[in-house]
């Protein structure tokens, strides 16, 4: 636990095989971690698990901290788990009804104020392209959340 106190909060990506060799308890280790106060996100990537029992319990481990569970077969798998846990933004446009681009930037940044109507949103998220509408009401505040389902990212209204 020092060495994720003196880093603050972040996340910390935990690749396991599945193989419990150390004699310790992923879900007292987790519980301790979120009992600690820290900051801290857990973010697992199984990988060639065979343990079934084992990867269930990982996306309900991760969740506790507000972490994701990716799984992964094969290298390529593998790249691609690691990519989708180790992102924190993803770039994004919110253009008019004449495709004109009017806002761009990345997620987890500050709001942007837009006039009321009507806009499509463009999230790209590695090799996946986003696309939702996005309606913004007078006085009132809209609020979109990028999610990970499986191994794909989807926008939440």
């Amino acid at each position: 636990m020092g060495d994720l106190r003196a880093a603050g909060s972040g996340s910390v990506i935990l690749i396991t095989d599945g193989e419990e060799s150390c004699k310790g308890d992923p879900v007292a280790a987790a519980a301790e971690l979120k009992a600690s106060g820290l900051d801290v996100t857990l973010k697992f990537v199984g990988f060639t698990l065979t343990g079934k029992g084992f990867e269930a319990q990982l996306p309900t481990l991760a969740g506790s901290t507000g972490g994701h569970y990716f799984g992964a077969q094969d290298g390529a798998q593998l790249t691609r788990a690691l990519m989708l846990a180790s992102l924190q933004r993803l770039p994004y446009d919110i253009v008019d009804a004449a495709g004109k681009m009017i806002v761009s930037g990345e997620t987890s940044q500050l709001g942007r104020e837009l006039p009321p109507g009507q806009y499509p949103i463009q999230v790209h998220a590695l090799e996946q392209e986003l696309e939702a509408p996005l309606t913004i009401a007078p006085n009132q505040t809209t609020s979109l959340a990028i999610g990970v389902e499986g191994d794909r990212f989807v926008i939440r209204h």
